[in-house]
């Protein structure tokens, strides 16, 4: 039996390891796969690829705290979802939408921001309202792992990273959208128009294309986000020659104030040894994927710090981090955010 240490064999020992891992607790009936999260009230809006639902500080499925809150419509076919918590209360979710003939295409909705209710944000329904978002007129081209973070009164999207390409939704009158009717339910299917553009040839790994991870956040001074890429594991592990993909996670930070530059990204994968895909023969066949979906920072005192905010003691701030594992569960797990961004390296783009 061949059994290889994912930790040492990556890069010999140097990767950023996470801890503190725990499996998000869920039911006999369903699993709770590919968990993102939003912070609200110090307690935590999470989806995953069936239902909206509420976690508490400890970052568990609590029932009485889901009696008590607000519940929301269940998504469309969807997967791979994101929320951003923007800048005017509302919530963004962003997420793939997979649907015929249009192929991959990024989807979003918008959670309003009603008010505040006995000391609660509350929130209009989920309407099944979706617009479908493309960078060009031919909606058949695939677009997905958009990565959503807040600018000003605006969001924007991280579309592609070779080169660093930042979008917005085109409103401007010229901009019709293209029609979609699928199932008798109708799309508008909305153009994207480019912000800024920049090549930096740095930015890539042995470990495979990088691709979208996590939103981004406003964390001292400028932006900081998770990527994920994926490479056949022979060209990691020449021993497996099965054609199955391992997936790895890093992080990057680019600059607060566009147009928009690619500052560091960690040398290495950001991992665990619970992450370890050999020591199950029946598997090694399989992709294994490993993806990271949210993240929030943590003061020294428990609480959530708002993007973009001082914290209180900078040597203690703490990322917790939801990750996908296998399109099956979902990992909570931590990194010290100075050990985080001790571990990237300049890329002087």
């Amino acid at each position: 039996t061949i059994v290889i240490k994912y930790i040492e064999e990556v890069s010999n020992g140097n990767n950023l390891l996470l801890y503190d891992l725990k499996v998000l607790d869920h039911n006999k009936e369903e699993r709770r796969q590919n968990v993102a999260f939003i912070s609200i009230d110090n307690v935590y809006l999470a989806i995953d690829r069936n239902y909206f639902f509420w976690l508490n500080n400890n970052f568990e499925v609590d029932i009485d705290l889901n009696n008590q809150r607000q519940k929301f419509t269940r998504p469309l076919r969807e997967e791979d979802h994101r929320l951003l918590l923007l800048n005017n209360g509302d919530i963004l979710a962003t997420f793939t939408a997979l649907l015929p003939e249009v192929n991959h295409k990024v989807g979003i909705r918008f959670i309003k921001r009603r008010g505040i209710e006995n000391g609660i944000t509350v929130y209009n329904d989920i309407s099944d309202a979706v617009a479908l978002l493309a960078y060009d007129d031919d909606p058949t081209h695939t677009e997905k792992n958009w990565i959503p973070f807040n600018y000003g009164d605006n969001f924007y999207f991280i579309k592609h990273f070779s080169p660093f390409r930042i979008v917005q939704i085109d409103k401007s009158k010229s901009n019709e959208p293209i029609r979609y009717t699928y199932e008798s339910t109708s799309f508008d299917i909305y153009r994207v128009s480019l912000i800024s553009q920049h090549d930096c040839q740095a930015f890539q790994w042995i470990y495979g294309g990088i691709r979208g991870g996590t939103p981004a956040q406003l964390v001292r001074g400028e932006y900081l986000a998770f990527f994920h890429t994926k490479s056949k594991m022979e060209y990691i592990f020449p021993n497996f020659q099965t054609g199955a993909r391992l997936y790895f996670n890093g992080a990057y930070t680019f600059t607060k104030l566009a147009p928009f530059r690619l500052s560091k990204m960690t040398k290495t994968p950001i991992t665990n040894e619970y992450f370890r895909p050999y020591d199950n023969p029946r598997i090694l066949g399989i992709d294994y994927v490993t993806y990271f979906m949210s993240f929030v920072l943590i003061d020294k005192d428990g609480s959530v710090i708002p993007e973009g905010q001082e914290e209180s003691d900078p040597d203690t701030t703490t990322i917790v981090i939801s990750i996908g594992l296998n399109d099956h569960e979902t990992v909570i797990a931590k990194v010290n955010l100075n050990e985080l961004l001790d571990s990237m390296v300049d890329l002087n783009c």
